[in-house]
């Protein structure tokens, strides 16, 4: 999972990233982008006109970095466009419930370990050669294979022979993946390296796409013109058009169940969520995945409003000074109960995000209360008892630097953080003062290299709608996106249980690490951001998907009268 939308949009992009963990591309592919944009000249119609009703839907999008291959995306507009281009085994639901798409069957073994699955028939990609069992096996060998440097080649480091294939392995890298079998031509069996429940909802993300055999003759040609086997196929050789538009046509070879029920999408880029907002009064796009707080009254089609995934909170290293052991405990517990999260929520951010239930986002946390949850409260009063008995244990001198990414286009984060900083003053007596970064990735280099010494404003958007995405990469010890140095065998235990159990024990697990974390709080959470959309009156079927953006597909023109 990225360091994310928190501050976060314009983050740390860049050209060629080197193989990453799963989660931590996620993290940072959200972070990196939640952007709105503007109409593109040449594929709008002019303000004020209806569009036709077999006229394509117009969405302002990310602009996609990077190429459009499954397994080497990775900003978060590339990752939506491929999620259109391509499908995969399993997708979400707007409530973030797992379904088949490619997959009639996707079944464990008693432990979790062996996997079967097996393909729907008649699959194919749109230049009709057939998705089979080895379309897949292919794909997933070329992601793993440590030399092909694939940004999610951390999706597989669970299957058997993984290690094998990584660049460094000794006597050079394997070039199959030892855990997968295939059994026929619509049907294969992944082995594990541990038990895994989770596996079938992992299995929906980007990652696991299938490729075509010509992707891997000239992959970085495929990342410029791909050929999928989803719902929608890229409008011939010039239907990307790079930092305008990606104009996608519904795939006739597509035979899942998210078949478009529109005439085509216009992913359009390049603008600023304001500007995209303008376009959309102006009539120059249909739908904008940025409107502003007050939109709902003034959206000329509609407005949709949802609880969101991407959960802030303030990470403090687990070894700064001061919030070790004992005392770190009561400071963290002291500083949680200082802030006035409902308060923020309702002026700084608009209602546009909710105080924080939980170490994850209220809807991963399936409307559970999170044991422990109390410390999320504002008690100035409990706050300042804590504190004290922190200073009794050893005086906190100085100032406490609150480090943030002010490049944060979405979100920005000043005023929160002063208004923290304002909280902490007021309630502890301590100096708290916000310490802006010029960027999301000059805030993570800093992080990474020890030069951060108290509480960073940071977000979490994982890649997969389910708790397990959050407590995985950030808390497990030694975790991809484990950023604060934390490790408590409980929760390293209580991970193990969640991911070899059946969905009961997995989620009483999610519950003891909740309660955990929120004992030890190496993250003290903030709130959730909501997902919002706004579209014009010629589009219907507007659904806000978990990700907070539209469920594409659903998309259509209004029947005329």
């Amino acid at each position: 999972m990225p360091d994310v939308r928190t501050g976060a949009p314009a983050p740390r992009r860049r050209a060629r990233p080197p193989a990453a963990i799963r989660s931590l591309v996620h993290l940072l592919t959200a972070l990196a982008l939640l952007i709105g944009i503007a109409g593109v000249g040449g594929c709008a119609v002019a303000g004020g006109d209806t569009p036709a009703a077999d006229a394509p839907i117009r969405v302002a999008m990310p602009d996609p970095e990077g190429p459009l291959y499954p397994s080497a995306t990775y900003s978060l507009g590339s990752i939506i466009a491929v999620h259109r281009i391509f499908a995969g085994l399993v997708a979400h639901d707007p409530d973030g419930g797992a379904y088949l798409d490619d997959a009639e069957s996707v079944e464990p073994d008693e432990g979790f370990r062996t996997w079967t699955i097996t393909l729907r028939e008649g699959l194919s990609f749109a230049d009709g050669e057939p998705v089979t069992a080895d379309s897949y096996i292919r794909a997933w060998e070329d992601a793993a294979y440590g030399p092909n440097n694939r940004v999610h080649a951390g999706y597989f480091s669970d299957i058997d022979g993984f290690e094998r294939m990584r660049a460094d392995a000794p006597g050079g890298p394997a070039r199959h993946l030892r855990g997968l079998e295939r059994v026929d031509e619509r049907t294969f069996r992944v082995h594990l390296t541990r038990p895994l429940a989770a596996f079938r909802d992992r299995l929906a993300a980007v990652g696991f796409k299938p490729l075509p055999a010509a992707a891997l003759a000239d992959p970085e040609g495929f990342g410029e013109h791909p050929v999928g086997n989803g719902p929608y196929r890229i409008d011939g050789e010039h239907g990307w058009e790079r930092h305008r538009v990606l104009r996608l046509r519904p795939n006739p070879s597509y035979r899942g169940p998210n078949a478009p029920e529109n005439a085509g999408l216009d992913l359009v880029f390049g603008a600023d969520p304001e500007t995209a907002w303008a376009d959309l009064l102006a009539g120059t796009i249909d739908v904008a995945t940025e409107p502003p707080a007050d939109a709902a009254g003034e959206a000329p089609g509609g407005f949709a409003d949802a609880a969101g995934y991407t959960h802030q909170a303030l990470a403090i290293p687990m070894d700064a000074p001061h919030f070790r052991g004992a005392e770190g405990r009561l400071r963290r517990a002291a500083i949680s109960l200082a802030i006035d999260r409902a308060g923020i929520c309702a002026t700084l951010l608009d209602g546009l995000a909710d105080p924080a239930a939980g170490p994850a986002a209220g809807p991963a946390l399936g409307g559970r209360p999170a044991p422990g949850a109390e410390v999320l409260r504002h008690d100035p009063g409990r706050a300042r008892r804590l504190w004290a008995r922190a200073e009794a244990i050893s005086e906190f001198t100085g100032t406490l630097p609150l480090a943030y990414a002010a490049g944060d286009s979405r979100n920005p984060a000043a005023a929160r953080m002063t208004a923290v900083a304002d909280g902490l003053r007021g309630t502890l007596g301590v100096d708290a003062r916000p310490e802006p970064y010029p960027s999301t990735a000059a805030l993570t280099e800093a992080l990474l290299a020890g030069e951060i010494r108290g509480p960073v404003l940071r977000a979490m958007a994982p890649a997969l709608p389910v708790a397990w995405e959050y407590y995985e990469p950030a808390y497990a010890t030694g975790g991809s996106f484990n950023r604060v140095g934390f490790s408590d065998p409980e929760v390293d235990a209580a991970l193990a249980e969640a991911a070899a159990g059946d969905p009961d024990a997995a989620a009483t697990a999610l519950d003891r690490i909740a309660g955990r974390l929120l004992a030890e709080l190496p993250d003290i959470p903030l709130w959730d951001l909501r997902e919002r959309l706004a579209w014009g009156p010629g589009v219907a079927g507007v659904t806000v998907g978990w990700d907070g953006f539209p469920v594409f597909h659903r998309l259509r023109r209004p029947e005329a009268g």
